[in-house]
């Protein structure tokens, strides 16, 4: 039989979950004898910048050889209430989710009910025919084409409400008559391909995602506090709340939430207790999945035999020379990250409820510490690096900064819009996120808790003529867009409305006081950035146009990250 039997599983979980508790329950203990003192001191000493009982926090684990070594907890899970975070209480975990989503598909196949190999219009004769082409193993590594939903309701203006259902996100994916790429031949990492993975479950299985992850996974691994979005989930006692910073008043937030329905590619609730639990399995494995570790951590390949970072709802990395196995998750006021060294048996795990927080770098940060103590000192002061969240910022006169902002612009294409609100500092990667930046001096800015920051290049005049990006060792050179509206006369001509049907949503470029604006639909007006000729930022995304023989807009393409290439024709 594929599948344990009822009273054999019920064994098993039972000591499964003792061993569990004692985890949790002898975390004093196994810190003494593994985790020197010392290592201890600056782990506390390193995240005391996080210490708040005012503010949203984290819940973070250390596990070594399956057992806590370290954990700590700071902030508020809900800030009416003043309740503490601590290690049982619940966030939504957004794509930490698609781990479990890959388990119930591997779950499923061990099973024989499907193949990673079936096409995708095996279960979803209604797409077009491209979806013939794509397969299950494509959904999981992100190798599908596919457009991503959030993107897609997003560029079509919509809310939440207006596509909280499975039937309407299926219907929106279903409406795409193109791919971003052809399937296998390059990795978009997107949300669709994973929320067809739960509807795949609940086809092939009969039961919901919810369901059958409770069946063939929390319960035996006795994850009692996890669960895809349910009414169970959005009304436990000790679940946090999202939050985000108050950009209208200093140090305060305002909650950050989100009713969504939607699992598979997100959708999870749990807390770091059960994660601890699930992170165990990979150890010693009590689910129906004959090598459990070894077919999670197996890499995707593209069609050229290139080998893929991403696995089965994981992705491979380095950490200090070691092999890391990792994923985050980021969605409204809700971070989280997940990150293990299998060869050393260290995992660092942090669940958050601000949309500041940077879950994944605090984990990378945490356990290059613990790392550091089972080296030498001459290794440790070789491999040790300085945390990004060390880094102290200037005040900066409010001038300075009017010099740097502006758009500019990476060779790439992809347009970096750097501003100031409330006397605060920010730059819109267009079409991907927007992100807080902080001055080290007065031409260096960082992002706080990444390894990622900008330096300003000046010239003869007041304004800065490029800027660097630093990403780790990289170094890409952006430079400055020259205002284009000024220098266009002809804007007229850009005049109109334009219709997407894969959308079924409308454009409409209209001029006020000279100046360009979009509207999508009835939604509000939003001004428009001409970068150059025939080349501006609509909204979420970058359009370049398109012009008949006679020299006439037809139309334009829009690319924004996770989706690419969608056709507005001028009415």
């Amino acid at each position: 039989m594929l599948f344990l039997t009822h009273d054999l599983r019920f064994m098993r979980s039972l000591l499964f979950y003792f061993f569990s508790i004692v985890l949790l329950l002898t975390c004093s203990n196994v810190f003494s004898q593994w985790l020197k003192t010392s290592t201890k001191e600056q782990l506390d000493q390193r995240l005391a910048n996080f210490e708040t009982e005012i503010s949203p926090g984290f819940s973070l684990i250390v596990l070594k050889n399956n057992a806590a070594v370290y954990t700590k907890n700071t902030g508020l899970a809900e800030l009416k209430s003043k309740s503490a975070i601590n290690e049982q209480t619940v966030f939504r975990v957004a794509s930490l989710s698609k781990q479990f989503t890959a388990a119930c598909i591997l779950i499923l196949e061990e099973k024989g009910w499907l193949s990673l190999d079936d096409p995708l219009s095996l279960y979803f004769p209604e797409f077009p025919d491209y979806a013939a082409d794509i397969t299950l193993r494509n959904l999981i590594h992100h190798t599908s084409g596919i457009r991503d939903f959030f993107k897609l309701a997003n560029l079509s203006g919509y809310e939440e409400a207006d596509f909280n259902s499975d039937q309407a996100v299926l219907k929106m994916i279903a409406r795409q008559k193109k791919l971003n790429f052809e399937p296998g031949t390059d990795m978009l990492y997107n949300n669709s391909g994973y929320f067809l993975l739960g509807l795949v479950v609940q086809k092939v299985s009969g039961l919901s995602i919810h369901k059958f992850a409770e069946e063939f996974i929390f319960k035996p691994l006795d994850m009692k506090n996890t669960g895809f979005y349910c009414n169970e989930i959005k009304g436990k006692e000790n679940r946090a709340y999202g939050y985000k910073k108050n950009t209208e008043v200093a140090q305060a937030y305002v909650q950050y939430d989100s009713e969504l329905k939607i699992a598979g590619d997100g959708g999870l609730f749990t807390n770091v207790e059960d994660l601890a639990k699930w992170d165990m399995n990979f150890y010693d494995n009590q689910l129906p999945i004959k090598n459990f570790a070894a077919r999670m951590y197996t890499r995707g390949r593209l069609n050229n035999g290139d080998l893929l970072h991403y696995a089965f709802g994981l992705e491979h990395s380095t950490i200090m020379g070691y092999d890391c196995i990792s994923h985050s998750g980021a969605y409204v006021g809700y971070r989280s990250a997940i990150l293990r060294i299998p060869s050393k048996r260290i995992s660092v795990i942090c669940l958050g409820n601000s949309a500041e927080l940077q879950a994944a770098q605090i984990c990378e940060k945490v356990a290059e510490i613990v790392l550091d103590a089972s080296f030498t000192s001459k290794q440790a002061e070789t491999e040790a690096t300085k945390l990004p969240f060390e880094r102290s910022t200037i005040q900066l006169d409010a001038h300075i900064f009017k010099g740097y902002e502006g758009k500019f612009e990476l060779a790439n294409g992809q347009i970096l819009h750097f501003y100031e609100k409330n006397k605060r500092y920010f730059v819109d990667i267009i079409g991907q996120t927007n992100i807080e930046i902080f001055p080290a001096s007065i031409l260096n800015f960082f992002v706080k808790e990444t390894d990622i920051s900008f330096t300003f290049i000046g010239n003869s005049s007041d304004k800065a003529a490029m800027v660097v990006l630093h990403i780790g060792d990289k170094r890409l050179l952006a430079k400055r867009i020259i205002d284009g509206q000024s220098n266009i006369q002809k804007l007229n001509e850009y005049v109109g409305a334009y219709y997407n049907e894969e959308l079924n949503v409308t454009y409409k470029l209209i001029i006020e006081s000279d100046n360009l604006f979009i509207q999508i639909d009835d939604k509000p007006k939003k001004a428009i950035d001409l970068i150059r000729k025939d080349k501006m930022i609509l909204g979420e995304g970058l359009a370049q146009f398109r012009r008949d023989k006679a020299g006439r807009i037809a139309a334009f393409y829009l690319e924004a990250g996770s989706v690419r290439d969608l056709l507005f024709v001028k009415k």
